[in-house]
């Protein structure tokens, strides 16, 4: 198959602009990411883009219209990303997972203002991706050349006590925010 033509990426940020909020991960990553597929049924759109693995994202508001861009994909699909809760079991129908990895959305309205940042707070830099990926938690999902890719493209902060970073949190692939840590000895330290 193709690549999607311009036009198909419109339709596609049409499609996921009816419910920014809601779709605010489809969105984050058809933006900042090479899409390689989409399929549209009705109200309903799904494409597959790369990042770290390719992954398929889905906006449907109904069992129906998951079910018509499901039809379309082969059985052995495993990469989904940003799925609703009432996604998972029609995607899990005749399909296995892989990993499961929850998220919540929470969305700071633009009209509230922001605290001052931490004073010791600073972008990431390249360099620190081999650190945050050693400590991490999900190192065996997150390979420490997406961590670096994630630094270089995406908004991140580190917050440092004398040369050693403390406290981290990065943006994944698709805008949303994660891998946020801090190391055990600065907990309760009053960084944020």
């Amino acid at each position: 198959m193709s690549p999607p033509t311009p036009a198909q990426i419109r339709q596609l940020e049409r499609v996921l602009s009816r419910e920014p909020i809601l779709d605010v991960s489809n969105l984050g990553f058809l933006r900042n990411n090479p899409v390689t597929d989409c399929w549209f049924a009705g109200d309903a759109a799904m494409f597959r883009g790369i990042s770290d693995h390719e992954w398929i994202y889905i906006g449907a508001a109904d069992t129906a219209g998951l079910g018509a861009l499901l039809a379309l994909l082969a059985p052995d699909e495993r990469y989904f990303a940003a799925i609703e809760d009432w996604m998972e079991p029609v995607i899990l129908a005749g399909r296995s997972a892989r990993w499961r990895l929850w998220t919540r959305r929470f969305v700071l309205p633009r009209t509230v203002a922001l605290p001052p940042s931490h004073p010791g707070s600073a972008p990431l830099r390249p360099d620190a991706a081999e650190h945050v990926h050693r400590l991490s938690e999900y190192r065996d999902l997150a390979p420490a050349s997406y961590i670096r890719d994630r630094i270089e493209r995406g908004p991140s902060v580190g917050i440092r006590r004398g040369d050693e970073l403390v406290a981290w949190g990065l943006t994944h692939d698709d805008g949303a925010l994660g891998m946020i840590h801090v190391l055990p000895e600065a907990r309760c330290g009053g960084l944020g």
